[in-house]
């Protein structure tokens, strides 16, 4: 029902305005933006769908060389599907972790033989006026098809395309500098990401800060939460890589164990990289905390029902060795100080934009197991009013700072001044 409603309001939004003689009323068109991925879309990027689906006055296309059959592919949304032909068929895929050789072969056949030719038919039988693409990457990939149908194109930047694209791909460097003078627009999540931006030679006039955020539709509505003293339940969910900071938490955990033996850790969490996360248990086994901490591969009922059952949330994210960063910051931050969770985190990327040190939770320099260890320690002999006030500050930081309804109105501006630049 709420989709409905939702499409319909981006169809048409109509204004009344009233006279003592008259009533009129104007219809505003709504823009048609095609929004491009590689893969449309991983569970784990809710995100880029909220900001989607919340953008005012936009009909929604999305196109990918490949679709994941999940709860993101509704009908208030049009698609661009791969091509269809009996040799480069590519079937919507039921694990969007893991593919066949067969079904690598033909996405890439696909994605740059064929699929091409799709969108453009697309964008000329639906009059489509903004391409937005989601990643560097994609942003290369078809920064002259924009060209080509001379339309705005809107890059977004997020996390592992600040650098780790280029470290690992050194053709980006070269792919930068191109992207950069093709976009109409950029788009980061905070100050931090701008400053990456701004040193990777992006002109700042183009740099267009766009925080993500939560649809409080969704949020659980409760009350501050409260703790006793010398007790904590601690909670991480993160897929398992370097750059989410697992083996630092359970190293300070354990350090911390030893002052505070009323804790209890939970980890959530895929694993993405098998020996890293093969090196956490190896902590656990080593300090024998079988008994102290608990591994999920994911949560079965409601996200927020089940953060609620925590007092912090964990989450020390870094700079991995091969330059992954989260570009901005974690969603999951916002997720859990929405229901009230203060925070213990680093000041890495953008993230002291969505954890207020000190009032929201707790910030320490990454890769300083010490530093979380004393704030682990901290919130575990925190009384009750005091932890309050951290539980308090953090829903109304997020609530205030981070509605997507709110935040998604600044991208729908940036779309409409492209146009009328004639961009």
């Amino acid at each position: 029902k709420k989709a409905k409603i939702l499409k319909i309001q981006r169809h048409l939004v109509y204004l009344f305005r009233n006279n003592e003689k008259t009533r009129h009323l104007t219809v505003i068109q709504t823009m048609k933006v095609l929004h491009l991925y590689d893969k449309y879309l991983n569970t784990t990027m809710n995100w880029a769908y909220e900001l989607m689906l919340h953008t005012p006055e936009t009909d929604v296309y999305v196109g990918a060389a490949e679709f994941v059959e999940n709860r993101f592919k509704v009908t208030d949304f049009q698609y661009v599907t791969p091509n269809m032909n009996v040799f480069f068929y590519i079937k919507n895929l039921k694990n969007e972790w893991s593919q066949t050789t067969l079904q690598r072969l033909f996405f890439y056949a696909n994605k740059y033989f064929f699929y091409k030719n799709d969108l453009i038919k697309t964008i000329k039988k639906h009059d489509i006026q903004v391409i937005h693409a989601h990643f560097a990457n994609v942003g290369c990939h078809y920064m002259h098809l924009a060209r080509a149908v001379n339309l705005p194109l809107v890059v977004s930047f997020y996390g592992y395309d600040y650098e780790q694209l280029s470290y690992l791909q050194p053709k980006y460097k070269l792919l930068f500098p191109k992207l950069f003078e093709a976009a109409s627009a950029i788009i980061c999540e905070g100050e931090h990401g701008a400053k990456i931006l701004t040193e990777l030679g992006c002109p700042p006039h183009k740099i267009n800060v766009v925080c993500l955020g939560l649809d409080f539709d969704k949020v659980l509505t409760v009350n501050a939460k409260d703790k006793k003293k010398a007790s904590l339940k601690l909670v991480q969910a993160a897929s398992f890589t370097t750059k989410k900071g697992q083996l630092e938490t359970i190293k300070a955990f354990a350090k911390a164990l030893k002052n505070c033996p009323n804790m209890h850790l939970t980890f959530v969490g895929e694993k993405a990289d098998n020996a890293y996360y093969e090196s956490v248990l190896k902590v656990i086994e080593s300090e024998k905390m079988s008994d102290k901490v608990s591994i999920l591969d994911f949560v079965e009922n409601d996200f927020y029902t089940f953060l609620q059952t925590f007092d912090v949330f964990i989450h020390p994210s870094q700079y991995s060795d091969n330059r992954d960063c989260e570009g901005g910051a974690p969603i999951v931050l916002l997720n859990a100080q929405a229901v009230g969770l203060p925070v213990i985190s680093t000041t890495h990327c953008d993230i002291p934009m969505e954890v207020v040190h000190g009032e929201t939770g707790l910030l320490s320099p990454e890769k300083d197991t010490a530093a979380l260890q004393q704030n682990i320690e901290l919130f575990y002999d925190m009384g009750s009013d005091e932890y309050t006030k951290f539980s308090t500050n953090a829903m109304r930081h997020v609530s205030t700072n981070f509605d997507i309804k709110k935040n998604s109105i600044k991208l729908n501006t940036i779309y409409k001044s492209l146009l009328k630049k004639g961009l």
